[in-house]
């Protein structure tokens, strides 16, 4: 059975769920989580353009659905 792709979310916002791997952040960019997204799981990051993206334990950055993952974040602070 496999993930939903378009699905996001959020595993943990906790500062330690970040600390679980050495993570170099992109200049400028904030970390908001630890995330799901399908197979993936990796850092929430709001990079300096204001953009939500997925960064993945080898550094590479994803892109993110910005409305599901903002309604990730909305529910999420309401909660």
């Amino acid at each position: 059975m496999s993930k939903h792709r378009s699905r996001i979310t959020l595993l943990s916002p906790s500062p330690r769920a970040l600390e679980i791997i050495s993570w170099t952040n992109p200049p400028g960019a904030s970390a908001l989580g630890y995330i799901q997204r399908g197979d993936d799981q990796g850092r929430l990051l709001r990079l300096a353009s204001g953009a939500l993206v997925i960064q993945l334990p080898g550094g590479s950055i994803g892109t993110l659905d910005q409305r599901k993952a903002q309604a990730m974040l909305d529910a999420a602070d309401a909660a």
